[in-house]
């Protein structure tokens, strides 16, 4: 069998202490529901991520790996 080929960045060890970090302070989770509102959804992310001091350029991985059910095939 072949590997699982990724398209997704690679994190460094900083980067992934610092996801592991986000994970334990229980990032809202968006689902993609017609009832979610995807709006207060980012503005929970952005306010997480500014208080960890997360840079903009990671916080595209950080914000979708809490996407779920319909959100996560967009």
């Amino acid at each position: 069998m072949f590997p699982r080929l990724t398209t997704r960045y690679i994190m460094t060890s900083d980067q992934h202490d610092l996801f592991i970090k986000s994970l334990k302070l229980k990032p809202p989770v968006f689902k993609g529901t017609e009832s979610e509102n995807a709006y207060d959804f980012l503005v929970d992310c952005h306010e997480l991520l500014q208080k960890m001091d997360i840079v903009e350029r990671f916080s595209v991985e950080f914000v979708t790996y809490q996407f779920q059910g319909n959100a996560k095939m967009w």
